[in-house]
């Protein structure tokens, strides 16, 4: 331990061994290598990358605050340390960008993937269509109750304050079943657009990919890929998860 400059020798026994203590910093992207201090960092790529050389994963690092960069873990290792170099993130991204665009899913698939969207939101279609017939039913009751209003004013049968009064609040019901058919209406095109924009982001994952947030992209990656194995900065080895694997294919 140190205290005020002085180093001393601890009084007890190390309850772990060295060895056993580093590897557990590495792990943990907790030991420093070449005077700078690791942190956890986050990309769309974590937990999926591994090493060709010695089959260890593949971690994330920054150096000097602005060069990110992917390095195996195994070059920490003080025996038989892996000698794969570091990876630029920038290498990584664009041979991943690369590997999207060359994944197609079949017209069976997209097929597929448009009956279960349909399916998915019918009832949706089906809530709003019910509630625009309502409106509509509701309107031309308005109408019927304003035509038998003019017949009882016509007719002596309501003072001209009731006759107001009765319009102004057939007017506010009449605006306001309007404004839930407008809604309804809204309702329907955006079902319409969200079936549409699946479908497209389902057609081009290359577009989908390149402007999805890091969050999404990390949930796409984890959801296609199964693992990625690196060598020398590039891609040697991709599997796919198992539902994924039998479905895209390269175009």
């Amino acid at each position: 331990m140190r205290w005020h400059g002085t180093e001393y020798p601890g009084n007890h026994t190390p309850i772990i061994p060295t060895d056993l203590f580093s590897q557990v910093q590495a792990i943990l992207d907790g030991k420093a290598i070449a005077g700078e201090r690791r942190r956890r960092h986050s990309h769309p790529l974590k937990g999926l990358l591994t090493c060709a050389s010695c089959g260890r994963r593949l971690t994330l690092t920054i150096a000097k605050g602005r060069f990110p960069y992917f390095f195996c873990l195994g070059t920490q290792q003080r025996n038989d340390p892996c000698r794969e170099p570091y990876t630029p993130v920038d290498a990584i991204d664009t041979a991943i960008g690369d590997l999207y665009r060359q994944l197609q899913l079949p017209d069976a698939i997209l097929d597929q993937v448009a009956h279960d969207l349909e399916h998915a939101v019918a009832q949706q279609r089906a809530d709003v269509h019910a509630a625009e017939l309502t409106m509509r039913r509701r309107l031309e009751q308005l109408e019927r109750d304003h035509d038998r209003l003019m017949r009882a004013y016509y007719a002596d049968a309501l003072t001209a304050e009731r006759l107001s009064a009765e319009q102004r609040r057939i007017t506010s019901e009449q605006h306001r079943a309007r404004a839930r058919l407008a809604e309804a209406a809204q309702g329907l095109a955006r079902v319409d657009d969200l079936v549409g924009a699946a479908l497209a982001h389902a057609r081009d994952l290359h577009a989908t990919y390149e402007h999805a947030s890091p969050a999404v992209r990390r949930m796409l990656n984890h959801a296609i890929f199964a693992g990625i194995t690196v060598s020398d900065r590039t891609l040697v080895d991709v599997t796919y998860q198992a539902p994924f694997a039998p479905l895209v294919t390269p175009t």
